[in-house]
């Protein structure tokens, strides 16, 4: 995987970035950008959002528009959809 930014400034701009590509997809109600260290060290970039019920947003779909939107190197790893509601952020985590 990637490096994540030396700076937490510019990790926060890429975050805000992935965040208003991802609110700007059709059926996604709100998003979140965080870093997930895994225990073999690496970094992860992870989006979560939440979508309408009656949309048929999927990961795969949001890759995909995702892709056609931001450079290469400014891309998630990890999609997550997330039922409306309360969201744990442990279990968010442990996807």
């Amino acid at each position: 995987m990637r490096p994540l930014f030396d700076s937490d400034r510019q990790e926060s701009k890429r975050f805000d970035r992935i965040r208003a590509e991802l609110l700007r997809t059709p059926g996604v109600i709100d998003a979140t950008v965080f870093a997930s260290k895994q225990l073999n060290g690496e970094c992860l970039v992870v989006a979560a959002l939440t979508a309408r019920e009656s949309s048929d947003v999927n990961p795969l779909g949001v890759q995909f528009v995702l892709k056609r939107r931001l450079p290469i190197h400014m891309l998630p790893d990890r999609i997550l959809i997330v039922q409306c509601g309360d969201v744990d952020g442990r279990s968010l985590l442990a996807a």
